[in-house]
């Protein structure tokens, strides 16, 4: 009992946290999962965005550039939402192969990418945790999944919203009136 207590007000917590936090247009910083590396996220118009990543493997000698076009769907507010997308990636890979000198043989590869997660931000920091599976021609598999949390910090926020000139006048005169 104590425990539901505990996650009920870690719950309220963070979606209270989540509602005050802004929305941004442009973020980039770190994503680490089976390796580590760069990304930056851009939206392009409403909820669609255009994120582009480079990761280097940990242990299997790759490097993969992606560039995903994903759709954001809010959960609670503007700052907590869920996304899905998919686009296209190339990478390298250095075999097990050796060449005349001694050399690990490099291959390259391409495929597809997929991409959902779950995204919150707050202030300038975004914080974020996907699963991104690859469907690849060449290259070490055909088929590879990876986990991966981000933190990207926002270079850019949304511009709030101006209220029109007639509807300020309207709120100081209710303002004059009452107060």
């Amino acid at each position: 009992m104590p425990h539901r207590l505990l996650a009920c007000w870690l719950l309220l917590l963070f979606v209270s946290i989540a509602g005050s936090a802004q929305h941004y247009i442009t973020a980039a910083g770190l994503r680490v999962g089976s390796g580590v590396g760069l990304t930056v996220q851009q939206r392009i118009v409403g909820s669609f965005t255009v994120e582009g990543m480079v990761q280097q493997s940990f242990g299997s000698r790759q490097t993969v550039a992606t560039a995903l076009f994903q759709k954001h769907q809010r959960l609670a507010g503007k700052a907590f939402n869920l996304y899905i997308g998919a686009g296209p990636h190339l990478g390298v890979w250095k075999t097990n192969q050796k060449d005349e000198s001694g050399e690990r043989i490099t291959e390259r590869f391409a495929g597809i990418s997929g991409i959902a997660g779950i995204e919150l931000t707050l202030g300038r920091t975004l914080l974020s945790a996907d699963f991104k599976p690859m469907l690849s021609k060449g290259g070490p598999a055909t088929f590879d999944a990876q986990t991966g949390i981000s933190v990207r910090y926002v270079l850019f926020k949304e511009l709030r919203k101006k209220q029109a000139p007639k509807q300020a006048k309207e709120k100081r005169n209710r303002r004059k009136l009452f107060g």
